[in-house]
């Protein structure tokens, strides 16, 4: 009560130094004597102001005064929510007036009435707290289930990795597997495409050292071609074909491809490629020039021809021949 009266005071004397319309002195002691001025001021209209009022003239043993505020201000309470503090506060002061007045069958309804808005307002104060908890714990579960999803994401992005990890250490071991059979297969190839080679030089160094006398005739048609082969490398030509080796030898197309046919068991393209492929070979060898280069030194116009035509007669590529040749050396 008098935390009220000091608030009191102090508004009522701001009042009068800011209108400076009251002249006698003012003794703040004197509650009554500060309520009778506030009355008298616009701050008497403010709730909170009247509602301090109705607490004075309550506490002050002067209920009609109270009584008469209280039915001006409990309409404007009445508008608002009527399960509160301060409108509960409000009636009690209006039944403890009643009572002063005399009027305790009225009082006591109101006394009632207040339990059944107190019983409401813990109703009402038990759900709001019900309600944030239920929040609280719907915010709480909403952190773990980020944090579940968070950590189950991190999961699955470590199995995930973890697959591809040995999906990766898996692929190189069958790479390393592969390119080590790879090298054993073009080793043994290798080997077997030099001894071939001996093979096809001995029959031909055979038939050149033999004399043209006793050679059949598609023996020395086919004795020339191997010698303008060997000797002036006409297969690096890319027009080179059998009536260009019948013009050099003087005859005819038909001869050349029967003495090729009948002293190599091969077709005029293949003889000319078989050529070709060999000294793509040696050159190959040698690691001089690019494949590029050496496809053209051969009588190739496209690499891509040249790299399939190698392929088909060694079984590897000029890139793979190439490798095994060096270590082999």
């Amino acid at each position: 009560m008098e935390k009220k009266i000091i608030a009191l005071a102090f508004m009522a004397i701001n009042f009068i130094v800011m209108t400076s319309c009251i002249n006698e002195p003012v003794d703040i002691s004197d509650d009554t004597y500060i309520y009778r001025l506030i009355e008298n001021t616009a701050y008497a209209k403010a709730s909170q102001v009247k509602k301090n009022i109705i607490d004075y003239y309550t506490e002050s043993n002067q209920p009609e005064k109270a009584l008469k505020m209280i039915a001006a201000i409990l309409p404007e309470y009445s508008k608002k929510d009527t399960i509160s503090i301060n409108y509960t506060h409000l009636l009690r002061n209006k039944a403890y007036s009643l009572a002063n007045t005399g009027r305790y069958k009225e009082a006591i309804q109101l006394y009632e009435h207040i339990l059944l808005i107190n019983d409401s307002l813990i109703d009402k104060n038990a759900q709001t707290q019900a309600l944030l908890i239920r929040e609280q714990n719907n915010e709480k579960q909403f952190t773990i289930d980020k944090q579940k999803s968070i950590l189950h994401s991190q999961q699955t992005t470590i199995i995930i990795i973890s697959i591809l990890l040995i999906l990766l250490f898996i692929l190189s071991r069958i790479t390393i597997c592969y390119h080590k059979i790879l090298k054993d297969k073009n080793r043994k190839l290798f080997k077997k495409i030099k001894i071939e080679e001996r093979v096809e030089k001995l029959e031909e160094k055979e038939v050149l050292c033999q004399s043209k006398a006793i050679l059949s005739p598609s023996e020395n048609i086919y004795r020339k071609l191997c010698e303008l082969m060997e000797e002036d490398k006409i297969f690096s030509e890319t027009e080179l074909n059998r009536t260009k080796l019948a013009k050099l030898i003087g005859t005819n197309h038909c001869y050349i491809d029967d003495a090729i046919k009948q002293c190599s068991g091969k077709s005029t393209k293949e003889f000319i490629d078989n050529y070709r492929l060999r000294y793509a070979a040696q050159l190959l060898s040698e690691d001089k020039y690019n494949i590029s280069m050496i496809a053209e030194l051969c009588g190739y116009r496209s690499r891509g021809t040249f790299t399939r035509l190698f392929k088909e007669r060694y079984g590897m590529s000029p890139t793979e021949y190439r490798t095994i040749s060096q270590e082999e050396k």
